[in-house]
Parts: C-alpha cells; sequence; structure tokens
C-alpha cells in the first residue's frame, strides 16, 4: 500500500488527501484558482481547457509508455523519446486549438460590441427626431459618491424646447 521511494502513506491515503484538498479550493469560489476556473472569461475557458490536459495527457502517456515497455516493444530510452516527443505535439496542438478558442472568442465580443453601438445609434436617432420631449439625468457624486446633484446626460430637441433652451446650454 506505499511506495516508499515516494511517499510514506499509503496511494489511497495520499489519493484521499489530494481529493480533499481540490474540494476545498474548490468550496472557495471567490478565490484563485477557483474563481478563475468558474468564470465566464478568455482566462477561465483557457485555463479549464488546459488543465484537463495538463492531468489527463501526462497520466495516459505514462500508462501507455510503462506498458509498451513491460510488452517489450521497446526499451526505457526510446520509450521515455517517444513519450516526450508526443507530449511535445500535444502541447503545441492544445496550444493552437485554445488560441483558435480565443479568437473566436474576441471575434464573437467585438460583433456583440458593434451590435451595441448600432443599437444605442438607432435609438439616438429615433429620440433625435422624436417631438415627444426626452431627457437622461445622470447623478453627480461628491468625494464620498454620495449623489450631490444630477446633470444632463442626454436631451433632445423636443426637451430642450420644452425647457426653453438649447441642447448645448443643458448638457
Amino acid at each position: 500500500y506505499t511506495i516508499p521511494r515516494l511517499t510514506g502513506i499509503a496511494v489511497q491515503t495520499a489519493t484521499m488527501l489530494l481529493a480533499l484538498a481540490v474540494g476545498t479550493l474548490a468550496l472557495q469560489s471567490d478565490r484563485e484558482p477557483t474563481r478563475t476556473l468558474f468564470e465566464q472569461s478568455t482566462p477561465g475557458i483557457l485555463a479549464r481547457r488546459i488543465l484537463t490536459a495538463a492531468f489527463v495527457v501526462p497520466l495516459a502517456l505514462g500508462w501507455l509508455r510503462v506498458e509498451g515497455q513491460r510488452l517489450q516493444l521497446y526499451d526505457f530510452a526510446f520509450g521515455s523519446a517517444l513519450r516526450t516527443l508526443v507530449e511535445i505535439a500535444i502541447l503545441a496542438t492544445l496550444s493552437w486549438w485554445v488560441v483558435q478558442a480565443m479568437r473566436m472568442r474576441d471575434r464573437q465580443q467585438q460583433r456583440a460590441e458593434t451590435e451595441r453601438q448600432a443599437g444605442e445609434q438607432r435609438l439616438r436617432m429615433v429620440l433625435d427626431a422624436s417631438a415627444v420631449p426626452f431627457a437622461i439625468l445622470e447623478p453627480v457624486r461628491d468625494s464620498s459618491a454620495a449623489i450631490v446633484d444630477f446633470s444632463w446626460s442626454y436631451l433632445n430637441a423636443a426637451a430642450a424646447r420644452t425647457l426653453r433652451s438649447e441642447i448645448h446650454q443643458l448638457t
């Protein structure tokens, strides 16, 4: 039950301690690394994709190398070199996959921002052309963040006429 060269405790005990440590970290969603792992952002996507491969790939390749050596398909040196080459190829492929996913996410965010700006511009055109007075007030805050006044953030021409003033004088 023990691996004397690596640890003085049983493999099952070490595995359980690792599972408890991971569980404890996962319960603290407001702290790193859990916060990054669960957020819907580019770093979150990157972390989830890379961490999965970082655990699975070395274990699988190590097992395959040991099995190949046990079946006498190759010796230790060749198995180790082959494992290293496969790890490099998998890391390069994974990196490319993540870069492509990040690039796609950036394009989607740019598209959403462009659509938001276009919608905002259409709304402004409709409000500017409207005969109905429309205004937006924005709070003015002091150094303690308390509201001390309001300022005009937006007025259409009808609102300026209602207030008997020019838009540029009020904003």
